[in-house]
């Protein structure tokens, strides 16, 4: 079933579920899994349209032109965006919203020429809708109406509270700001992916999922920042593990050292990588998630920082504090 997120004023449209499935059933083992049909709802626009709705059931008996202008062309209008999807997707309804468009096509049409321009030589204060016209549009909105409601009532909403300090529509729709974008450009594309979809599972309460991708989106930094150093042509060290690239890191006899700093928090995020991570039985939760995830910003960051100096031409110095004066 399409599902409704809402959080903070916004809604998430699309076919995720956010609570009661835990991630080994969640399907998010790739990137492209998570939300990939996900789309931002506007919701007043359906206030708006109930609005417009509702002015349009205020015309009574025969009325002109004048009077059945704005609500018939801000209905059609409306109703257009709903069918073609720009609103939500409605399937149970949609017979009766075309019904009520047809209808309201049709008395539009009389303030057009049939070249589609609006006739300026019509009296719109005198011309008329004949009563039974409009019986017969009120009629079919009400049906629309009572469809629409059951469609409505079936479409799940939730509310997502925030997860510590961040942004809950940034961590859901663009969690990879969250690194610089001059460091981002160093990442490949599926570790950005893996760090937007950390940040959505965040988001979403999914808590190992978020692990689970934000330990990827580290491993592939971390690839990247071992032939930083290595060079592009080193042979990948043991079985690629996040374990294995910090040996060979913390063992490399080359004049220029990674930054000790970098490799502790990288040592901090292995601790809690694939044993607990991996296993079926063992799950994060939230607050530790939070963690994670922030632990792997700052490794991301840290790596990309050396990466660019590496590039730059730079040299990674260690300074040495003496108490001599």
């Amino acid at each position: 079933m399409a599902r409704n997120v809402e959080h903070q004023g916004l809604a998430i449209h699309g076919g995720v579920s956010v609570k009661g499935e835990q991630p080994e059933t969640a399907n998010f083992g790739s990137p492209d899994d998570l939300g990939g049909d996900m789309r931002q709802i506007n919701q007043y626009a359906l206030y708006e349209l109930g609005d417009t709705l509702a002015a349009l059931k205020r015309l009574h008996g025969t009325v002109t032109l004048a009077q059945a202008f704005v609500p018939l062309m801000d209905a059609q209008r409306q109703i257009q965006q709903l069918l073609q999807g720009q609103l939500m997707e409605i399937t149970f309804s949609r017979h009766d919203a075309v019904a009520l468009q047809t209808q309201i096509s049709a008395a539009s049409g009389r303030y057009f020429k049939e070249n589609g321009e609006l006739d300026s030589t019509l009296d719109w204060s005198k011309e008329e809708i004949p009563s039974w016209e409009m019986s017969s549009i009120r009629n079919s909105l009400e049906k629309f109406e009572h469809t629409f409601s059951a469609e409505l009532r079936q479409a799940t909403t939730y509310y997502i509270p925030r997860v510590g300090i961040y942004d809950t529509a940034k961590l859901v729709e663009n969690a990879e700001q969250h690194i610089d974008a001059d460091l981002r450009k160093l990442m490949d594309e599926m570790a950005v992916k893996d760090f937007a979809a950390a940040g959505r599972c965040l988001a979403l309460d999914l808590p190992t999922s978020s692990g689970f991708h934000a330990a990827r989106a580290v491993e592939s930094v971390l690839a990247a920042y071992y032939h930083s150093f290595a060079g592009a042509n080193a042979e990948t060290p043991g079985n690629g593990t996040m374990g294995d690239y910090l040996g060979a890191l913390e063992t490399l006899d080359t004049m220029v050292k990674p930054d000790a700093k970098t490799l502790r928090t990288i040592r901090e995020i292995a601790k809690l990588d694939r044993n607990p991570l991996m296993h079926p039985r063992d799950t994060l939760e939230t607050q530790e998630a939070a963690i994670f995830f922030n632990l792997a910003t700052a490794a991301i960051m840290a790596m990309t920082r050396e990466i660019a100096t590496r590039q730059a031409g730079g040299t990674q110095l260690t300074l040495v504090h003496s108490d001599a004066g």
